[in-house]
This record gives structure tokens, sequence and C-alpha cells, in this order.
């Protein structure tokens, strides 16, 4: 019992010192990356921002282990509380912006561009085209879900695993599928 107290504790500094390195880092690397003091960070979590692009990661979110967010151009904002699971991508060259509270879970892809495809211009010339997404505060994105460009999903939804948000989503909706359809809503404990 006592051994196992001591390797949580020692879990939990080794995340506190390798989260305040990474804000040190960021701080001092990107000046267009702002992080909040309670922010954490797992292993090999990179966030990164150039062509302009701005990061700002609000109070005690938590950035698990092989995660990467890039904001190549664009405005990529997670609000205070916001969980993003392991291996998950966050890519933006617009605007991302992911509400308060929310719940992301591992592998979860996140991009508000695509490329171009149309002709016969060379694919790596054709550029991108790109729509804002703003998810709401208190949404969970259950494994592997895709969320692609133009997207807005509404506060308090849950998106399935391996679900594909191509439109928007309703507040409290309960989706899944590829695309993601309405399965229900959330239940409001509070009135049953």
């Amino acid at each position: 019992m006592i051994l196992r107290k001591g390797l949580a504790l020692l879990r939990r500094l080794r995340l506190s010192l390798r989260s305040a390195a990474m804000r040190t880092y960021l701080r001092a690397a990107y000046s267009d990356i702002s992080c909040a003091a309670s922010a954490r960070f797992g292993p090999r979590a990179r966030v990164r921002s150039f062509a302009g692009g701005r990061v700002e990661i609000g109070a005690d979110c938590f950035i698990h282990d092989d995660v990467l967010m890039i904001a190549d151009g664009g405005v990529l904002r997670l609000e205070a509380g916001t969980h993003v699971g392991r291996g998950s991508v966050i890519a933006c060259k617009q605007e991302v912006t992911i509400g308060h509270g929310t719940q992301i879970a591992e592998h979860v892809t996140i991009r508000d561009h695509d490329h171009n495809w149309q002709g016969d211009v060379p694919l790596a010339e054709q550029g991108f085209t790109t729509a804002p997404i703003a998810i709401g505060h208190d949404v969970w994105l259950a494994a592997k879900v895709t969320v692609t460009k133009g997207v807005t999903v509404a506060p308090q939804s849950v998106v399935g695993a391996n679900s594909v948000v191509t439109r928007p989503l309703v507040e409290r909706g309960a989706y899944a599928g590829a695309p993601a359809r309405l399965l229900g809503k959330r239940i409001d404990l509070d009135n049953r």
C-alpha cells in the first residue's frame, strides 16, 4: 500500500515536472503559443505554430501522450479543462475552438482544412480549402472520431467511436456513424 502510494506520487511529480518543462519550452521557443500555468502535457506531446499561427491553451487542460497540435497560420484555442487524448491530431489553418470541459478520447483527428485535388495541377501545388471548426463546451468525442472542416459541434454533444463528423451537431445530441447521425439526446439526470 505504501509502495503504491509512493509510486503514484512519483508519477504525479514526473507529470508536473514534464509539464513545467514543456510550458517553459513553449514560452521560449514560440511567442505565438500561450499556455496557462496549470496546463499539463504527456510525454512526446507536440504543440507547434508557424506561418503566423497562434495556439492558446487554457487552465487545467491536459494534452496527453503523443498528441500533435499545429496552428499553421490559423488560431487553435483550447478552453479551460479540455482533455486531449493520446495520439490525437488537431491541425488548424484557419480556426479551431474547443470549449471548456470538452473530453477528446485517443486518436481523434480534428482538421479545419482539406487538400484541393481538382484538375491536372500536381496535388502538392493545389493548396487547401479551409473552414473554421467550433466545438462547444462539455462535448465528448470518443476514440478515433474525425471532425472535418466547417463543422460546429454544439455544447454537451456526444460522438461515438470511429464516427466522422461532416455537418453541424445539435446541442445535447448523441451521434455515431460515418457520417455521424443523430441517435438520440443526452438524458437530463435532473428531469428523469
